[in-house]
């Protein structure tokens, strides 16, 4: 199989390329990625997601397409509503890589009464599509007559300013005191960013056991 990938930034190229080829169906899969900076850095300026990302992403599936790819993932939470804009001009599956992740967490209802699920991001730009994505899932579950875990949105104060600046170290601190102060009050936290994946080794392991990011789904996904 050939699966293609699509980034707003390099900081998550190699993540997604180890977690491939730690996956039990899909290690063996070649893989194609398109890493384009200019996709986040328009973001943060516009604060939408104007014409000229949506030309670029759709550019870029097109491109993966060609070269044969069977799945094309974007990877960039903050531009997973590009996903149902362009799916339809695509001949392969196009895929949001949070998908799986927000669907397991809300049916934790099904197997846990009163669960509840925080989710996590440091960039200001991912809190309106992952609230979209969950309210969508929410949705689905509830038709399907699944019950559905509680759930809320959270920026980590600061942090997107410390990496702003260069502080990485700043950031993550940051990141794993809230995921800290989450998980002692949910049932399940979730990074809504694959670049914040990096603090869990520095959480406590009762915090790490209850907290998830979306390359932990990646058989999930790339076999939907």
């Amino acid at each position: 199989m050939k699966i293609g990938f699509i980034h707003s930034t390099r900081l998550v190229l190699s993540l997604v390329e180890a977690a491939v080829v730690a996956s039990e169906r899909f290690r063996g899969a070649d893989q194609l990625h398109i890493a384009d900076d200019t996709l986040v850095r328009e973001l943060v300026e516009t604060k939408t997601i104007g014409e000229g990302i949506h030309s670029r992403v759709l550019a870029h599936a097109r491109s993966l397409q060609e070269r044969g790819t069977e799945r094309i993932v974007l990877t960039c939470s903050s531009l997973s509503p590009l996903v149902d804009s362009l799916a339809g001009r695509l001949s392969v599956p196009f895929l949001k890589i949070d998908a799986p992740m927000l669907e397991e967490a809300l049916s934790l209802a099904s197997s846990m009464e009163g669960a509840s699920v925080a989710i996590v991001a440091t960039n200001p730009t991912t809190e309106v599509p992952t609230r979209l994505l969950a309210g969508e899932t929410d949705k689905h579950l509830r038709s399907a007559g699944q019950p559905v875990a509680s759930w809320d949105f959270f920026l980590v104060d600061g942090a997107f300013s410390a990496l702003a600046r260069g502080d990485k170290e700043a950031h993550d601190t940051a990141v794993v005191r809230a995921v800290e102060d989450f998980a002692a009050r949910f049932d399940r936290v979730l990074l809504a960013q694959i670049s914040i994946g990096r603090v869990r080794p520095g959480l406590s392991p009762d915090a790490r056991e209850k907290t998830r990011y979306s390359l932990d789904y990646i058989d999930t996904l790339l076999d939907s």
